[in-house]
């Protein structure tokens, strides 16, 4: 009877444990999104083979990369590491970075977690520039209007004149990718109107 109590009781943690790992990672999210401050990331064409991924599209980011004015250390700053990424709007209202860490900044800076993907500098003073992988380069989009969103997004991007964005929520250190805008109107609404 004692082990079939004790049986229970593990049983009931583990099922709390599962459920509490999803459930936090969603309320992280929604507080993100509820309480973050949003940003506009100015989209750029990527590779055009592959844009989409099974539901989401691939998006690549103009203000993806950040210029040291001083000497780039390449033993902290090298491929695949880590590193805090500090952003502001700049006059057009769009995100750039306006800072690099490797360690997290002050509370009231909007910053995120980047992964580097490249480091380029100038051999006599190593003075240089980092290249990032942003940690919310792919849009969720129902399966069914995939390809239709995909036609769209590369068509608009191609064309000089449009204005092609993300739209990023960014909270203590979290940021979530909330909408694509093409021309001021959300890609969800443009393929429906497709």
């Amino acid at each position: 009877m004692f082990d079939r109590k004790i049986t229970l009781l593990i049983f009931a943690a583990m099922v709390l444990a599962q459920w509490y790992v999803p459930g936090s990672m969603i309320l992280q999210r929604e507080a993100t999104i509820d309480k973050g401050q949003a940003f506009k990331f100015k989209c750029q064409p990527i590779d055009p083979i592959d844009p989409f991924r099974g539901k989401y599209i691939t998006l690549g980011f103009d203000a993806d990369n950040y210029s040291f004015n001083s000497t780039i250390d390449d033993q902290l700053w090298s491929y695949g590491h880590l590193a805090y990424v500090t952003i502001k709007n700049d006059e057009s209202d769009f995100a750039r970075i306006t800072g690099v860490s490797n360690t997290k900044p002050d509370a009231g800076a909007a910053f995120f977690q980047a992964t580097i993907r490249g480091v380029s500098y100038i051999e006599t003073d190593k003075k240089g520039s980092l290249t990032f992988e942003f940690p919310f380069n792919r849009f969720y989009m129902e399966e069914s209007k995939a390809p239709l969103a995909e036609q769209l997004y590369g068509e608009q991007l191609s064309d000089s004149t449009s204005l092609v964005y993300g739209l990023v929520s960014i909270y203590k250190g979290n940021a979530v990718l909330t909408d694509v805008i093409i021309n001021g109107q959300s890609i969800k609404e443009a393929v429906e109107n497709m």
